[in-house]
Parts: structure tokens; C-alpha cells; sequence
């Protein structure tokens, strides 16, 4: 239940008095009406009330309720008892007492429905269940508490993951090194290929030269051959030498790519949790602020409990004084007037342990 949810039960419970309660009947101290605009959701906080006790509570103000009802008959059936005494002696006294003694009569009669009023007031506030904007705030606070816990989860996933990804940099790092050193070799292997090609073609030129001289030896004529099959094996090689160097550009051309599309999604992937983090950030920010405004609403519903409580135990004691009064007037009416002091005492001590509680 939250503040809202009190206004409309204020709300509601006023119209019930409304409705059963006319201008002429409704229950005054003097000229003060006895019912003060209540904020009941206000008073039901202020008296600290927890679930179980308002049960509590509100069974023990039904029980109060009943015996103020059977003393209030009581009450009533002394006073119709010594009415009729007094309609009897009233035809032996004089017009004036007559008048004053109906004076009294309608002044108690308004005083014991007061009380009557007072006492159903008190009962119907020990029967109110306990204010849960407390229960509210316990939520806020755990919902708060998951969301830091995310927020710890979502920076653990991000130290993880920057330790992943420099991890799989250093890997890369010493992978494209590797091919780096690889790719070194390999280019030079063709120089070393071409050098020792040159060489041999020198030799084979040379040797050309000098068995073009006698060519007709067939020895000669052997070892030309010879030497031209060796120079097309080194051609071969060469060209394989050639290959074998493209295919390793080609490689690492791909690692390079392939390096730097895994750099890009990791970019991505903490870019994602950095949104995330800051989107965390903003509502346990918005769950603070709502948190404020609800400490502040229940900071007014406190000062305005308190200062209903105190109107109640003022009129409480006006009422008091205003019986010792017509108590004073008429010694006829001793009786009854003993009866509302302890009545009223009764009241005041219910109020007194109300408050307590």
C-alpha cells in the first residue's frame, strides 16, 4: 500500500461520515466537531503498527468498542430511569429548575454521544493495518542491491574480456613475429637461389665456351647436356622458391585480416558492456531519486499523524474540563456526571496506550 492508496481510503472513510452524519447530529466539544480531516494512512504509520499487531489491535478495539456500547446503555437506561424521576418531581419544582434540568439533560446527552463518537473513532484506528511503504523501500533496496550485483558481473565480464583480448593480442603479436621471421628467410632464399643460379650459369656459359671448342668430342656433348638438365632443375627450383614466397605473403596478408576483424568484435563486445554499464548506472541513479521522494513523503505523513494526534488529545481534554463543569451545576445529576469522568479516563488511557503504540 503507498501513499496514494491512503488518500483514496481517506478519501472513502469521509464520505462514509458524510453519509451517516448530518449538521445537527454530528458529534461537537463546544463548537469544535470532533472529527478532524484524517490522513488515516498518516495515523497508521505515526502509531508504528506492523501487520499482526493491527489484527491485534483491532480485535481489542472491537472488544473496547462493545463494552463502551453496554456502558453507554447502561448510561442511557439510568438517565431514561431518573428522567421519569425527574418529570416527577418536575411538576413540584418550578418552570426555571424544569428548564435548566433539560438544559443538562441535552448537554449530557451531547457529551455522552461525543464520548460514544470518540471511543468508535479510537477503535477504528487500532483496527488500521500498518503502513507498507516501508515494504516499498525493502524492495527498492533489493532491486538496488541486483543491480549493483549486475553492474560487479557486467565489470568482471569487461576485465575479462580486456584480459582476453590482450592476451590475444600478445598471441598475435608473436604469431605475425613468427611469420615475420619466416617471410625474412623465405625472401631471401630466392637471392640465395638467384646468386648461386648466376654462378652456375657463369660455369655453364664458360663451359659452353669451352666445348663449343670441341664440340665435336662426344664427352663434350654428354656433359652439356648434363649441365643444361641441372640448370632447368635450378630453374625449377627457383620457380618453386617463387611460389612458396607468394603462398607466405598470401598467408599473412589473411592473418593480418583475420587479426583485425577479431579486434574490431572485441571493440564491439566492450563497447556493448560499457552501454550497459551506464544504462545500470542511470536507473539505480533513478531508483536513488524515487527513494528520496519517498523518504520526503514519509516525512509528511509523520508531521501530519502528529499533529492529528495532538488535536485529538486537546479536544480529549477540552471535553474533560467541559464535564467537571456541568458536573458542578446540578448535585441531581452526581451520578451521571461520575460515570463520564470515568468514562473519559478510560478514553484517555486508550488513547494514551494508542499512542504508545
Amino acid at each position: 500500500m503507498n501513499i496514494e492508496n491512503y488518500r483514496k481510503l481517506q478519501a472513502a472513510l469521509n464520505a462514509a461520515y458524510s453519509e451517516q452524519s448530518t449538521t445537527e447530529n454530528k458529534p461537537r466539544v463546544g463548537n469544535v466537531s470532533v472529527f478532524p480531516m484524517l490522513n488515516l494512512g498518516e495515523v497508521k504509520y505515526e502509531l508504528g503498527l506492523n501487520e499482526k499487531e493491527g489484527e491485534e489491535d483491532s480485535d481489542e478495539g472491537e472488544e473496547d468498542e462493545e463494552e463502551y456500547e453496554e456502558d453507554e446503555e447502561d448510561c442511557e437506561g439510568e438517565e431514561d430511569s431518573e428522567g421519569e424521576d425527574e418529570e416527577e418531581e418536575g411538576e413540584e419544582e418550578e418552570s426555571d429548575e424544569e428548564d435548566e434540568n433539560e438544559r443538562l439533560s441535552r448537554s449530557i446527552q451531547i457529551n455522552t454521544d461525543n464520548i460514544k463518537q470518540l471511543c468508535a473513532q479510537v477503535a477504528l484506528l487500532s483496527r488500521f493495518q500498518p503502513n507498507t511503504d516501508y515494504q516499498d523501500k525493502k524492495e527498492l533496496g533489493a532491486e538496488n542491491k541486483i543491480l549493483k550485483a549486475e553492474i560487479a558481473d557486467m565489470k568482471e565480464m569487461f576485465k575479462a574480456a580486456t584480459q582476453r583480448m590482450t592476451e590475444d593480442s600478445i598471441a598475435r603479436k608473436k604469431e605475425t613475429e613468427r611469420l615475420e621471421k619466416k617471410l625474412e628467410e623465405a625472401n631471401k632464399e630466392p637471392a640465395r637461389l638467384q646468386g648461386i643460379l648466376d654462378e652456375m650459369c657463369i660455369g655453364i656459359k664458360t663451359a659452353i665456351g669451352f666445348l663449343e671448342s670441341c664440340k665435336d668430342h662426344p664427352t663434350a656433348i654428354q656433359k652439356i647436356t648434363a649441365l643444361q638438365n641441372e640448370n632447368d632443375a635450378l630453374k625449377a627450383d627457383l620457380k618453386f622458391a617463387k611460389a612458396q614466397n607468394d603462398e607466405l605473403q598470401e598467408l599473412r596478408r589473411k592473418e593480418e585480416a583475420n587479426h583485425a576483424k577479431e579486434l574490431t568484435f572485441l571493440d564491439q563486445e566492450v563497447e556493448k558492456i560499457r552501454d550497459q554499464m551506464k544504462v545500470a548506472d542511470e536507473m539505480v541513479e533513478r531508483k536513488g531519486k524515487e527513494n528520496r521522494e519517498l523518504r520526503e513523503e514519509m516525512d509528511e505523513v509523520r508531521e501530519s499523524s502528529a499533529k492529528t494526534i495532538r488535536e485529538m488529545e486537546f479536544k480529549l481534554i477540552k471535553h474533560e474540563t467541559g464535564t467537571e463543569k456541568w458536573s458542578e451545576m446540578n448535585e441531581k445529576f452526581k451520578k451521571q456526571r461520575v460515570q463520564l469522568v470515568e468514562i473519559g479516563k478510560a478514553l484517555k488511557q486508550l488513547s494514551e496506550e494508542v499512542i504508545s503504540k
